[in-house]
């Protein structure tokens, strides 16, 4: 199993630096053979990090820029770029522990799997807003080592995947969902039809502690209301299966059915006075639904991924 890590950054030099430096610290077996960064910065504000690592990390460490605003075309040219036979996706802002590819690929290789997840734990600093819960967000449902993860989950914050297996589509990520994100599920899904199967790693969780300028409701909640609408997209574009004026229909039954449900749990427990950090998760599964609701009435999507560097 030879193995390269694809990470994507775009303006977090120090998480990026303590992210090479976890990698870094990798037992074995079977190790990385090679971390390739891909820069969304036209600028290559990332390349004085990565080079003044590159003689110090036990693994050969590439460098490339993506000039172009856009998640997918970065992840594209990290994917071809990469000469393992297996792919690694992190994100820059993320954190692992030293025997996250041990366990990735034990996992991969007990499962003959073709691709393996694990889940990204949000957490907060002591100080965090009451309405954020104590155990920090995760945006994975929990599951059992070895299960077969469902269309919902397969999304690309911590992965370990066959190179072949993604090449089976061209591109491999959609460059329609380069500014909204989305395009990690919709590959995903797309492979799974053609008949790839993905397992869960209940054991090689990543770490994600936000920064202050996230720890707000809105952040949040839009974030919710974006993944929704990827959601439904997806599955309008049938890679969750084929598209018919059922598939529709059903979509804004189950979508205006959770959005009463949703909206009703929220007043409730409002009109209870339960903790924030309760009434809080009520109102992102309303931000949910509301989601769904933008793609099927055509609304505008939220593009996530459209950033300006920071001044």
């Amino acid at each position: 199993m030879r193995v390269s890590v694809c990470i994507n950054t775009f303006h977090r030099p120090a998480d990026l630096r303590r992210l090479l430096g976890d990698l870094a610290a990798q037992g074995g077996p079977p190790g990385i053979a090679e971390v390739v960064v891909t820069d969304n910065d036209a600028a290559g504000s990332a390349r004085a990090t990565v080079e003044a690592l590159m003689a110090q990390v036990p693994f050969a460490l590439v460098y490339q820029i993506e000039p172009e605003q856009s998640i997918s075309l970065t992840r594209n040219r990290g994917v071809h770029r990469a000469s393992g036979d297996w792919i690694g996706f992190l994100d820059d802002d993320e954190r692992v522990a030293p025997d996250w590819l041990a366990l990735m690929a034990a996992q991969a290789q007990r499962s003959q799997a073709d691709g393996v997840f694990s889940g990204v734990i949000n957490t907060f600093p002591p100080d965090a807003p009451a309405w954020l819960p104590a155990g920090g967000i995760r945006e994975h449902a929990r599951l059992a080592s070895g299960t077969e993860v469902p269309p919902t989950q397969l999304f690309s914050g911590n992965v370990l995947i066959r190179k072949a297996t993604l090449m089976l589509r061209e591109g491999p990520f959609d460059p329609r969902f380069g500014l909204s994100g989305g395009e990690d599920a919709d590959l995903f899904n797309a492979l799974r039809l053609r008949g790839a199967r993905f397992v869960w790693n209940a054991e090689a969780y990543a770490h994600e502690v936000l920064p202050a300028e996230r720890l707000t409701q809105a952040w949040f909640l839009k974030r919710r209301r974006r993944g929704a609408q990827d959601y439904a997209l997806q599955v309008l574009n049938g890679v969750h299966g084929r598209v018919t004026a059922l598939t529709r229909l059903k979509l804004w039954g189950d979508t205006l059915i959770k959005l009463v449900l949703a909206v009703a749990g929220w007043a409730l427990v409002s009109a209870l006075r339960r903790h924030p950090a309760v009434r809080f998760d009520w109102r992102r599964k309303i931000e949910a639904q509301r989601g769904k609701l933008d793609t099927l009435r055509g609304r505008g999507r939220i593009l996530e991924y459209q950033k300006r560097p920071p001044a």
